[in-house]
């Protein structure tokens, strides 16, 4: 079990050698599910992820096998499937779209695993993060900003694990 700064839960996950290793689950600062995910003793995703909002409402579920996302479902609000995406192409950008055909996420793949830039975004269409995936999973710097669009701070990880956070206050 893994706290935020705040003293909540934010994350709930099995390791094997400090990996991930089994069901993993994060969570908002408000204490709902934010995620909920198996990994594979390779620290792999495999099989059914699943995202929710803030509110605690499914809006996607990803299903992967070995790390390769082959299907994405997108719900609306009441939970249910409006849309699905079978991932075919294992190369390029995979965009994601919510209830509303606004694209709310980009992914760089290569080999059908995430690699390069990834940038989600928030209703508004403002940019909610920047990432860069190496390998596949590690994450390297992740940049956050504000719904109106203002930085927001900066994280850097190393082999999975935040090494430093820079925070950016609204002024």
């Amino acid at each position: 079990v893994s706290y935020s700064p705040y003293g909540k839960v934010a994350a709930k996950m099995t390791l094997l050698n400090y990996r991930p290793n089994g069901e993993r689950e994060s969570y908002y600062t408000n204490g709902l599910i934010k995620d909920k995910g198996f990994f594979n003793a390779d620290d792999v995703e495999n099989g059914d992820f699943y995202y929710y909002d803030t509110k605690g409402r499914l809006r996607y579920m990803v299903t992967y096998k070995n790390g390769v996302v082959l299907k994405i479902n997108t719900y609306d609000l009441k939970g249910e499937i409006i849309k699905t995406q079978h991932i075919t192409v294992p190369n390029g950008n995979l965009d994601i779209f919510d209830a509303n055909n606004q694209k709310v996420a980009q992914f760089g793949r290569e080999n059908g695993l995430f690699l390069g830039d990834r940038i989600s975004y928030y209703e508004n269409g403002q940019v909610r993060n920047k990432s860069y995936y190496l390998t596949g999973r590690n994450v390297m710097v992740c940049l956050e900003y504000y719904p109106d669009g203002k930085f927001k701070n900066k994280l850097e990880f190393r082999n999975g694990k935040l090494e430093k956070k820079e925070e950016f206050m609204l002024g």
